[in-house]
Parts: structure tokens; C-alpha cells; sequence
């Protein structure tokens, strides 16, 4: 007598496992191929020449066959100048900044608290310009975005969200273990895509409408380049350094890009499209894409300050060439949100032995370094605006305010006012 279920059953689980085993592939290449979001400036059929290399120039060159210049029409981000220009006719006659520091959840309720009572007395009415890094992007982005719509109340209980809970069940769906194990889509990724769920209704820069004071500022976003060590504050100009277009590039993306701290997220990818380049024969050659690859802004500006400054000596600087009152002291005010919690080192200076006991396996003592690399960066900055970390008896003071100098370029000079929060 046969034994069919000898036979059927090998045959049954061989069948079962290519079914499984095509099932995966057919659902690896649906998966969208998610490299990086910036589009090339370039539109088809063309290809990048230099692009413009100032800051306050906005615009590239686009070549056609034989050579021919075209420039295409841009989608501008008047909300994500990094400079002012001579040709900006919405130059404010006072410059507000306001820049909110890194720190994760802490520091996204801690900005948008310091939003809401800002609001209240009356100044984020008349602010110029927010830069952020790292979790107070979160708090920057949604003002950004919502603008002077905003519910506070609403805004508030936003910024206590679980996003690392939504993140981690997120990361363990069938669909999201396939993409990220099969195509360049990874853990920051997914993390962008909460944020888009639970803040910015996948907003893009494109969408951020015209610069307002107030109601609808100017919002930097500052990443570190990974390979140059540099700051990557996403703006016009930035993305003019990639031959790239900021309209397109979602906003979580670049929250996201400002807070992959390391060796939680990955690193978030953004294209560049080198220009072309012509041999001896007169053919123009188009170079293969390149990329760059950003972590966490605090290692080059946890405090957002730097790209205020850059922005605010430009404000200066334009005033000053149309002969405006441009270097009075009252013309320019940054305001810097800190979110660093002080009592965090001198806690562990109690302690002989402060590991824990999965320090014993693998010591996680990387991030004490990586906080002492915050804390000098931190007070390097600080102390070039002149603002302390403590007054003469000792006490961490509540605000501080001062005046310090900034140069806009030889021979020129600029009046910053800076408080402290």
C-alpha cells in the first residue's frame, strides 16, 4: 500500500517554502526603494552645471544637449533662507531669533513651552527666524508648519507623545522588517513616517507657504554631515551645494535627519547631484550621484545658534549696504532655549563605580562621551555670545542678556543682543 502522506508531505512543505520564498521577493520589490528624498534642481533631459556657490544667490544652471543653458523654474523656500540678500524686499526692520537646543523629548516640550510663553508676552509675534537641532526640531517643525493656527494646548500634549513606543511597534510590523532589511529604507525612515502620522500630516518644504515675522518665520533645521564634520542646516542654499530642490523634501525628514543620534537611528541620506563635466572632445558627461550621509546635529551645534548668527550678521549686513540704521543696538535679539539638564554630571560624581550591570557586557559609557563632546561644543558657543553658565555666586541663573560683537566681514562690525531661557 502507498503511503501518501510519506509522499504528500515533503511535497506539501518544499511547495509551502517556495510559496513563502516568492511571496518575500514579490514583496521586497513593492516595497518603495527608498534611498533619499531630494529630488535633482535639474528638471529631465538636462543636466547640472556649477551651481551658484554664495549663500545669498539662489538659483544653478541646467544644460541641455550640445551645451545650451537653461534654467528652469524653481520652487522657492523663502522659509528656509540661511542668508539675506540685497534683492530680498522682506527683510525685517528688527531681526528675532530664537533657537532651540537639542535633548531629545525634553527639549521638544520644553521649545514648545518656551513657544507658548513666548506667545503669551507678546514677542514670538515678531520673530525673525527659529533654528533647531535634534528634538527641539520637533517643537520648530510643528510651529512651522501649523504657524499661527496653532492650538497650544493641543501643540503641548503633541510633544508628550510616545514616538519611541509608535517608532519601536512600528519596526516590528512584517512590512517594515522586509523593507529595511531588503532596500535602503531603514529605522530613521520609519521614524520620519511617525512623525509625518503624528505632527506634520507629511508636510513638505514646499508647502511652508511665504516668510511672515511672526506667524510664519523662518525655520532651519541644523544635521551634521557625517563625512565633512561640518553643520547641515537645510536650506535654499544648502541644497544648492547638493544641485538639489528643498521644495520637495519632507519636513519629518529633516527632524529626522537632525536628530539620528547615533547608534539609535541611522543615518539619513540626501543625494547630490555633482555637475556635469566636458572632455577634450567637447562631450558632456554626467557623473554618477553621490551622497550624504547625516547624523544628529549636536555634535556641531546642539544649541542652534550658529545658523542664527549666520542669519543675523546677513540681516545686519543688508541693512547696513541699503544705508539703513542696520548696527543700532534694539535692531537684533537671539534668544537661545536650552534644554540641558545641568544636574546630570555632578549626579554621577557621587558615584565610585557607575555602571550598571549591562555595563559589565558592553559599557555604555560612549554616551558620557558623546555628552562631554555636547557640553564643550555647548559652552564654546555660549561663551562666544557671552552668555554663562553661572554667575559670580555660583547659582544657574534663570535669564541672562548681553551684548557681543559679531563680524559681518572686514572691517565691518555688528551689535547682536543674546537672552538666555
Amino acid at each position: 500500500m502507498v503511503d501518501l502522506k510519506g509522499l504528500l508531505l515533503p511535497q506539501l512543505g518544499i511547495s509551502l517554502a517556495i510559496f513563502v520564498l516568492i511571496m518575500v521577493t514579490a514583496s521586497c520589490s513593492s516595497i518603495p526603494y527608498r534611498t533619499s528624498y531630494n529630488l535633482p534642481v535639474c528638471p529631465d533631459g538636462t543636466a547640472p552645471a556649477m551651481p551658484l556657490a554664495y549663500p545669498e544667490v539662489r538659483g544653478t544652471t541646467c544644460l541641455v544637449d550640445g551645451g545650451f543653458p537653461l534654467c528652469p523654474k524653481q520652487t522657492p523656500v523663502p522659509r528656509a533662507r540661511q542668508m539675506f540678500s540685497e534683492d530680498d524686499r522682506d527683510v525685517p526692520d528688527v531681526f528675532v531669533g530664537l533657537a532651540i537646543s537639542g535633548g531629545g523629548s525634553r527639549a521638544a516640550v520644553f521649545g514648545m513651552a518656551v513657544l507658548e510663553q513666548l506667545n503669551e508676552i507678546g514677542i514670538l509675534q515678531h520673530i525673525t527666524a527659529i533654528s533647531t537641532t535634534s528634538g527641539g526640531g520637533l517643537a520648530g517643525a510643528y510651529y512651522a508648519v501649523k504657524g499661527d493656527s496653532i492650538n497650544w494646548d493641543v501643540a503641548k500634549q503633541q510633544m508628550s507623545t510616545n514616538f519611541l513606543g509608535r517608532w519601536a511597534g512600528k519596526n516590528l510590523l512584517p512590512w517594515n522588517v522586509l523593507s529595511t532589511a531588503f532596500t535602503h529604507e531603514d529605522r530613521s525612515d520609519l521614524m520620519a513616517d511617525v512623525f509625518d502620522a503624528s505632527l506634520f500630516d507629511r508636510a513638505k518644504y514646499g508647502d511652508l507657504w511665504e516668510f511672515t515675522v511672526g506667524a510664519r518665520p523662518i525655520w532651519l533645521a541644523n544635521a551634521t554631515d557625517a563625512q565633512r564634520g561640518k553643520r547641515f542646516t537645510f536650506s535654499e542654499w544648502q541644497m544648492q551645494n547638493l544641485t538639489s530642490s528643498l521644495a520637495a523634501v519632507p519636513v519629518s525628514q529633516a527632524v529626522m535627519a537632525s536628530a539620528a543620534f547615533p547608534g539609535v537611528f541611522n543615518s539619513m541620506t540626501m543625494s547630490r547631484y555633482p555637475p556635469v563635466k566636458q572632455d577634450k572632445n567637447g562631450k558632456w558627461w554626467e557623473p554618477v550621484v553621490l551622497y550624504t550621509h547625516l547624523v544628529d546635529g549636536g555634535p556641531t551645534d546642539n544649541l542652534g545658534l550658529e545658523a542664527l548668527l549666520e542669519l543675523a550678521a546677513s540681516h545686519q549686513k543688508v541693512r547696513a549696504d541699503r544705508k539703513l540704521p542696520a548696527q543700532a543696538e534694539g535692531s537684533c535679539l537671539i534668544i537661545v532655549a536650552d534644554a540641558y539638564p545641568s544636574g546630570d554630571s555632578e549626579r554621577k560624581m557621587t558615584d565610585p563605580d557607575p555602571r550598571a550591570w549591562y555595563d559589565h557586557v558592553v559599557d555604555l559609557n560612549i554616551f558620557d562621551a558623546f555628552d562631554a563632546l555636547l557640553l564643550k561644543q555647548r559652552t564654546d558657543l555660549l561663551g562666544y555670545a557671552g552668555l554663562e553658565d553661572k554667575d559670580r555666586s555660583g547659582r544657574l541663573p534663570a535669564r541672562q542678556f548681553v551684548w557681543f560683537d559679531c563680524l559681518l566681514q572686514v572691517g565691518i562690525w555688528c551689535r547682536l543682543g543674546a537672552s538666555s531661557l
